[in-house]
């Protein structure tokens, strides 16, 4: 069965989502801080309706059998009803259905702060191409291209070591921070 459940949303926006997905044959519940020692495989086979805690937590979408397709035409849908979802969005799996709520949203959190950080490294790589090297001295060309390269290195392998994602963002942080273009 098509399901998303909805954490950390208030009332009234949860009522114009539930709107929405039930027209996509979607069935929506609304998790509170009351869920979060229950696992996911729990809460997708509970009907629940709590009033959320609503806290420092970002908006969370828990979705099951949510095509790709099915996910952006109901977020558009939203986003046309004024609505629009930009919080956490997480598939239920296999291997995260066993884990109890809270270790979900700390897990995904991690690893949305992750990515978020590598998209900005990307980001920052892709400036760095339309940078004119010709006004640099010999040391700052070294520094920048040194910084390069790693972030280069971390983007193109795909690495979610946030040390190493961290040290790329930093180093090219500072080396850019140093540059003196007239």
């Amino acid at each position: 069965m098509k399901k998303i459940l909805f954490y950390n949303i208030d009332l009234a926006r949860f009522e114009v989502y539930r709107n929405i997905a039930n027209k996509f044959n979607i069935e929506t519940n609304l998790l509170c801080d009351e869920n979060l020692e229950m696992t996911l495989e729990e809460l997708f086979k509970r009907r629940i309706e709590n009033i959320p805690n609503l806290d420092d937590q970002p908006p969370m979408m828990f979705m099951q059998e949510i095509s790709q397709e099915e996910l952006a035409e109901l977020l558009q849908k939203f986003q046309d009803e004024g609505v629009g979802f930009d919080g956490i969005k997480v598939m239920r799996t296999e291997v995260n259905e066993s884990w109890k709520l809270v270790d979900v949203i700390h897990e995904t959190r991690k690893e949305h702060e992750a990515v978020q950080k590598f998209m900005t490294l990307r980001q920052m790589l892709q400036t760095c191409n339309e940078l004119d090297m010709s006004k640099l001295n010999e040391l700052e060309k070294e520094e920048f291209k040194g910084a390069v390269i790693e972030a280069y290195i971390v983007v193109n392998c795909w690495t979610w070591d946030d040390n190493e994602v961290d040290s790329a963002l930093h180093r090219l942080k500072q080396v850019l921070g140093n540059i003196k273009i007239d």
